[in-house]
């Protein structure tokens, strides 16, 4: 539960960050390279400066599950990072001493489209009852309402004071027929030469349960992903290494390395 930086010239610690939780991931990030995300304890993750050396922020429950993957996007000038829960999970962040969460992409490893006819149909909206009032007719001869169903007056509760909202663990939609994610599913960004977009960058995703590797195009501009490609390895991948711009290394248990065209 700490975060030790090395001085080479010193050949020792240069300092040390106590983080209090057990961390699982760590990314440099920010246009300037000056900042230090790390994941923590359940879904957690703490901003460190590196000029200063000090904390800048703790987000809590950022995802529903530990974080196992912090990637700055340098394709978007590290303005931006991402980050991935082992539930497969994927937020899109601000590169700043205090990040903003831009938008979620759920089951990033998946196919809604091929998907779709596994899921079940929306639930049908319930029915709106109307329900009339009594109307008496009065001495006068005038019709009122009934006044054993006026509706009791509450009383004001006294206002409570504002403060910082508590933090809610994250719930995601579940999409039957989704890849299994585990702990040990990698990310890494890409340079793409197709690329033309401004505003998108290329992400690629091992999922070691199911044998794949993903290719994603995500846009922050319209906050979606498109699949780009996928491959079916011969053993589980446990790394990812891009060679150039034309091919990726897979690595996979017992050692092997699979490399693929990623045209």
């Amino acid at each position: 539960m700490s975060l030790k930086l090395w001085d080479k010239y010193l050949q020792g610690t240069a300092y040390t960050f106590e983080t209090h939780e057990p961390m699982h991931s760590l990314a440099v990030t920010g246009e300037r390279g000056d900042i230090l995300v790390g994941g923590l304890g359940q879904g957690n993750f703490v901003v460190y400066g590196l000029t200063n050396k000090n904390q800048l922020d703790i987000f809590q429950l950022a995802h529903g599950e530990a974080i196992s993957q912090i990637v700055s996007l340098s394709k978007l000038k590290n303005k931006y990072f991402a980050t991935r829960c082992v539930e497969g999970h994927v937020n899109i962040w601000s590169a700043t001493n205090h990040p903003d969460r831009l938008f979620t992409l759920f089951n990033i490893d998946a196919d809604e489209e091929a998907l779709a006819p596994l899921q079940p149909p929306p639930p049908k909206p319930e029915p709106v009852v109307v329900v009339q009032r009594k109307k008496i007719i009065n001495d006068d001869g005038e019709e009122v309402d009934d006044p054993e169903e006026e509706e009791p007056v509450e009383e004001e509760q006294p206002k409570k004071k504002k403060g910082k909202p508590e933090p809610v663990r994250p719930v995601a939609p579940k999409l039957i027929g989704a890849p299994v994610p585990s702990e040990k599913d990698v990310m890494i960004e890409l340079k793409w030469k197709g690329l033309i977009q401004s505003s998108s960058t290329i992400l690629c995703i091992s999922n070691y349960t199911e044998r794949l590797t993903i290719i994603c195009n995500v846009d922050l501009k319209t906050r979606r992903r498109v699949l780009t490609n996928q491959f079916k390895n011969n053993k589980s991948p446990t790394a990812l290494f891009q060679v150039d711009e034309d091919f990726i290394v897979v690595g996979t248990e017992m050692g092997k390395m699979e490399i693929w065209n990623i045209e």
